[in-house]
């Protein structure tokens, strides 16, 4: 049996990682553990224990990670695709109610953002600011670079909200890496 037959490199749910973020992975070998070593010229690897490992990387096509038994100093080199890292999406926490959007706003806490890509998406909505205008008869209030979770004046606001009023959340951002600085997607609720 050649020496990579006997490892196995395991993600989670997919057979490739993402840019810029922590991809978790088992490794498995037919032999003593704490005779391997994993590194990579264009990744940061992260040993966690025996079997857990994480890498990271900026690179948007191909990693290599190279195996070492450090006993026998056979070598072995494993190609790993890696695609861009797939943009959250924005949503209202707790929004449950498509036809009762007043009543969604005035009761939520926040922005809150998912990604169903990433199953492992675990990310602070705290980190969270976005800009706010909302419309109430006429009225155009503006907020800037609001944070999670929404404060007093902008739910007393929202609880004013009547028929065909507005509320626009935009230029939402992450205050955290990977994300620093990618805008994105906003939010516009019309009452109804």
């Amino acid at each position: 049996m050649s020496f990579s037959q006997k490892y196995q490199i395991e993600f989670p749910v997919t057979n490739y990682i993402f840019s810029q973020i922590e991809n978790p992975f088992n490794f498995n070998y037919c032999g003593d553990l704490n005779d391997i070593e994993l590194s990579s010229k264009n990744a940061k690897i992260i040993k966690y224990d025996s079997r857990k490992y994480s890498i990271r990387t900026n690179k948007t096509d191909n990693v290599e990670i190279y195996v070492l038994n450090k006993k026998s100093k056979l070598t072995d080199t494993i190609n790993i695709r890696v695609k861009k890292s797939p943009k959250p999406k924005v949503e209202l926490y707790g929004f449950t109610n498509e036809i009762d959007i007043k009543k969604n706003l005035v009761h939520s806490n926040g922005l809150t953002t998912t990604n169903v890509e990433l199953p492992s998406w675990n990310v602070d909505d705290n980190s969270l600011t976005f800009d706010l205008t909302i419309i109430i008869d006429n009225e155009t209030y503006k907020f800037k670079k609001q944070k999670n979770p929404f404060n007093d004046k902008i739910k007393e606001l929202f609880s004013q909200l009547n028929k065909g009023d507005l509320v626009v959340f935009y230029n939402v951002r992450f205050n955290v890496e990977p994300f620093e600085n990618m805008n994105l997607s906003g939010l516009t609720y019309e009452i109804e």
